[in-house]
């Protein structure tokens, strides 16, 4: 897959902007050498990641702490963190079955977004190297990713905007990711703290939470769209208070897809609908 894989890293263009004295002086960097060559990048993920328009970059870039965000990228480049990278997507797509084109943006972020995956204009997986945290999370973050490509592509092709799809089919996708990501990193091993990005407490709490889950399937066909933005985020980002735990969401998928992968292959799965996933869980769990 190497010949079709197109690296964009961003690393030497952010590191130019690492020298101001003032936030308007930090601002006028980014804003005129950097955000200029990446404003399609950013307005993509703006559009359909933040659901936010172009008037928050202002504030998340005199939030960012570029310094900081900086030590991180150093230890990816340390790690030699590209070429890793490289091998960890070549070795993702064999074990995914996966052939499609996509481009890998190796970028420096402000700080939100760890790794991201969209077949919007172009396929393309977005590692946030300001988040790096070491070799073994960046092969969960990157076997995650492409499995949301593969599905994404599977289902939607590619599409000029962000197809449209519901609270359930977030909940499968996370679902999916987070199985592979074990699959691919751990032997099949549920590993909380990557695979779900939760602690060992906030693991237990989501497997006695059988509040969420009815919820969550009570709005399972409410569209992923920015009216529902609160909604959405609630179950599959930060709880909004201390019975919710973060990314309830993707605990419940990995739960339906763990389920399922008793009856079908993971290859079978992850093309499959999830009206059909949501109807064979059901059939099997009762509920």
């Amino acid at each position: 897959m190497e010949d079709i894989l197109i690296i964009d890293n961003s690393i030497a263009d952010f590191q130019k902007c690492l020298e101001y004295k003032s936030q308007q002086e930090k601002w006028q960097l980014w804003s005129t050498l950097y955000y200029p060559k990446y404003s399609a990048l950013y307005d993509t993920l703006l559009k359909n990641i933040y659901m936010l328009d172009l008037g928050v970059l202002k504030e998340l870039v005199y939030c960012a702490d570029f310094q900081k965000l900086n030590t991180n990228v150093v230890n990816f480049i340390n790690d030699n963190g590209e070429n890793t990278s490289i091998v960890i997507l070549n070795e993702s797509a064999n074990k995914l079955n996966f052939n499609f084109d996509f481009k890998y943006y190796i970028h420096v972020g402000l700080g939100n977004i760890g790794g991201t995956a969209l077949a919007i204009n172009e396929p393309l997986v977005y590692l946030g190297v300001e988040n790096y945290a070491g070799k073994e999370d960046l092969k969960y973050v990157l076997s995650h990713e492409l499995c949301h490509l593969k599905r994404e592509m599977s289902l939607f092709g590619v599409k000029n905007s962000k197809p449209e799809y519901s609270l359930g089919e977030m909940v499968v996708s996370e679902g999916l990711a987070t199985v592979f990501s074990s699959i691919f990193c751990n032997d099949g091993v549920i590993n909380p703290k990557y695979e779900l990005c939760m602690s060992d407490k906030q693991y237990q709490t989501c497997m006695t939470n059988d509040v969420l889950a009815e919820e969550i399937l009570n709005h399972w066909d409410i569209p992923a769209s920015a009216e529902n933005r609160d909604l959405i985020f609630k179950y599959m980002t930060g709880g909004t208070n201390s019975l919710i735990p973060d990314c309830y969401g993707y605990y419940f998928g990995n739960v339906i897809i763990r389920e399922l992968l008793k009856k079908h292959s993971f290859d079978y799965l992850i093309g499959l609908k999830d009206s059909k996933i949501l109807s064979e869980y059901l059939s099997i769990a009762r509920i």
